[in-house]
Protein backbone atom coordinates (compact mmCIF):
# COMPACT_ATOMS: atom_id res chain seq x y z
CA UNK A 1 0.00 0.00 0.00
CA UNK A 2 1.29 3.45 -0.91
CA UNK A 3 2.04 5.56 2.18
CA UNK A 4 2.15 8.89 0.40
CA UNK A 5 -0.35 11.63 -0.26
CA UNK A 6 -0.60 14.19 -2.96
CA UNK A 7 0.27 17.66 -1.70
CA UNK A 8 -2.82 19.91 -1.95
CA UNK A 9 -2.80 22.75 -4.43
CA UNK A 10 -4.65 25.91 -3.46
CA UNK A 11 -6.84 27.14 -6.31
CA UNK A 12 -9.01 30.18 -6.66
CA UNK A 13 -9.37 33.17 -4.38
CA UNK A 14 -11.96 31.45 -2.18
CA UNK A 15 -9.14 29.39 -0.57
CA UNK A 16 -10.46 25.92 -1.12
CA UNK A 17 -8.23 22.93 -1.69
CA UNK A 18 -8.42 20.07 -4.10
CA UNK A 19 -6.10 17.16 -4.63
CA UNK A 20 -4.53 16.68 -8.03
CA UNK A 21 -5.56 13.28 -9.33
CA UNK A 22 -4.23 12.87 -12.84
CA UNK A 23 -0.79 14.30 -12.18
CA UNK A 24 0.19 14.96 -8.64
CA UNK A 25 2.47 18.00 -8.46
CA UNK A 26 4.29 16.83 -5.38
CA UNK A 27 4.04 13.71 -3.24
CA UNK A 28 5.00 13.57 0.41
CA UNK A 29 5.17 10.65 2.82
CA UNK A 30 2.12 10.65 5.11
CA UNK A 31 4.19 11.02 8.27
CA UNK A 32 5.64 14.31 6.96
CA UNK A 33 2.38 15.72 5.66
CA UNK A 34 1.45 17.98 8.62
CA UNK A 35 4.98 19.26 9.07
CA UNK A 36 5.55 19.95 5.36
CA UNK A 37 2.31 21.85 4.84
CA UNK A 38 2.50 24.08 7.87
CA UNK A 39 1.23 27.63 7.65
CA UNK A 40 4.84 28.79 7.29
CA UNK A 41 5.99 26.36 4.61
CA UNK A 42 2.85 26.22 2.46
CA UNK A 43 3.09 29.86 1.25
CA UNK A 44 6.77 29.31 0.41
CA UNK A 45 5.88 26.19 -1.59
CA UNK A 46 3.13 28.14 -3.39
CA UNK A 47 5.55 30.98 -4.20
CA UNK A 48 8.03 28.44 -5.56
CA UNK A 49 5.26 27.04 -7.78
CA UNK A 50 4.59 30.57 -9.07
CA UNK A 51 8.31 30.88 -9.90
CA UNK A 52 7.92 27.82 -12.12
CA UNK A 53 5.03 29.49 -13.97
CA UNK A 54 5.96 33.17 -14.19
CA UNK A 55 9.19 34.89 -15.14
CA UNK A 56 9.92 36.87 -11.98
CA UNK A 57 11.48 40.29 -12.38
CA UNK A 58 13.46 40.71 -9.11
CA UNK A 59 12.39 37.46 -7.46
CA UNK A 60 13.44 38.26 -3.89
CA UNK A 61 11.29 41.40 -3.72
CA UNK A 62 8.32 39.60 -5.26
CA UNK A 63 8.74 36.71 -2.82
CA UNK A 64 8.80 39.09 0.14
CA UNK A 65 5.71 40.91 -1.15
CA UNK A 66 3.83 37.61 -1.61
CA UNK A 67 4.71 36.43 1.89
CA UNK A 68 3.09 39.61 3.21
CA UNK A 69 0.09 39.37 0.85
CA UNK A 70 -0.59 35.61 0.82
CA UNK A 71 -4.16 36.16 -0.34
CA UNK A 72 -2.81 37.16 -3.77
CA UNK A 73 -1.05 33.82 -4.40
CA UNK A 74 -4.07 31.68 -5.44
CA UNK A 75 -5.42 34.27 -7.86
CA UNK A 76 -1.99 34.59 -9.50
CA UNK A 77 -2.11 30.86 -10.25
CA UNK A 78 -5.59 31.18 -11.71
CA UNK A 79 -4.63 34.23 -13.79
CA UNK A 80 -1.56 32.46 -15.17
CA UNK A 81 -3.54 29.47 -16.47
CA UNK A 82 -6.21 31.73 -17.95
CA UNK A 83 -3.51 33.70 -19.78
CA UNK A 84 -1.70 30.68 -21.23
CA UNK A 85 -5.02 29.17 -22.32
CA UNK A 86 -5.90 32.31 -24.28
CA UNK A 87 -2.47 33.56 -25.37
CA UNK A 88 -0.86 30.48 -26.89
CA UNK A 89 2.93 30.72 -26.72
CA UNK A 90 2.98 33.77 -24.44
CA UNK A 91 5.56 34.33 -21.75
CA UNK A 92 4.08 35.68 -18.53
CA UNK A 93 6.12 38.00 -16.34
CA UNK A 94 5.59 39.12 -12.77
CA UNK A 95 7.03 42.44 -11.67
CA UNK A 96 6.76 44.35 -8.40
CA UNK A 97 5.91 48.03 -8.69
CA UNK A 98 6.08 50.49 -5.86
CA UNK A 99 5.29 54.13 -5.31
CA UNK A 100 6.73 55.34 -2.00
CA UNK A 101 4.94 58.69 -2.27
CA UNK A 102 1.58 56.91 -2.42
CA UNK A 103 2.69 54.17 0.02
CA UNK A 104 1.72 51.56 -2.59
CA UNK A 105 3.19 48.24 -3.70
CA UNK A 106 1.60 45.95 -6.25
CA UNK A 107 2.33 43.34 -8.86
CA UNK A 108 2.18 43.70 -12.62
CA UNK A 109 1.25 40.55 -14.53
CA UNK A 110 2.77 41.25 -17.94
CA UNK A 111 1.86 39.17 -20.97
CA UNK A 112 4.54 38.74 -23.62
CA UNK A 113 2.18 37.90 -26.45
CA UNK A 114 3.20 36.53 -29.85
CA UNK A 115 -0.23 37.37 -31.29
CA UNK A 116 -1.09 40.48 -33.25
CA UNK A 117 -1.75 43.65 -31.26
CA UNK A 118 -5.47 43.57 -32.11
CA UNK A 119 -5.82 39.93 -31.03
CA UNK A 120 -3.78 40.55 -27.90
CA UNK A 121 -5.85 43.59 -26.89
CA UNK A 122 -9.13 41.70 -27.39
CA UNK A 123 -7.91 38.80 -25.25
CA UNK A 124 -6.56 41.16 -22.62
CA UNK A 125 -9.97 42.84 -22.43
CA UNK A 126 -11.60 39.44 -21.78
CA UNK A 127 -9.15 38.65 -18.98
CA UNK A 128 -9.47 42.09 -17.39
CA UNK A 129 -13.29 41.92 -17.50
CA UNK A 130 -13.22 38.53 -15.76
CA UNK A 131 -10.68 39.92 -13.27
CA UNK A 132 -12.86 42.93 -12.40
CA UNK A 133 -16.02 40.84 -12.06
CA UNK A 134 -14.54 37.87 -10.18
CA UNK A 135 -11.72 39.07 -7.94
CA UNK A 136 -12.50 40.94 -4.72
CA UNK A 137 -11.31 44.55 -4.45
CA UNK A 138 -9.03 43.74 -1.51
CA UNK A 139 -7.00 41.43 -3.77
CA UNK A 140 -7.46 43.27 -7.07
CA UNK A 141 -5.89 46.43 -5.66
CA UNK A 142 -2.51 44.65 -5.58
CA UNK A 143 -2.61 43.36 -9.18
CA UNK A 144 -2.47 44.90 -12.65
CA UNK A 145 -2.67 42.82 -15.84
CA UNK A 146 -1.09 44.29 -18.95
CA UNK A 147 0.70 43.48 -22.20
CA UNK A 148 4.48 43.67 -22.17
Amino acid sequence: MDSSVCLPTQLGWKSFFRYETASCQETLPVENYDRETSSVLLPIKEINRLKELYIFQNASHIGHFLLNKKEVIPILTEIYWDIVDRFRGALVYLELSSDPEENYEGLFVEIGSVLSLDESMALLDEIVNWFIESVPDEIRKYLTITLK
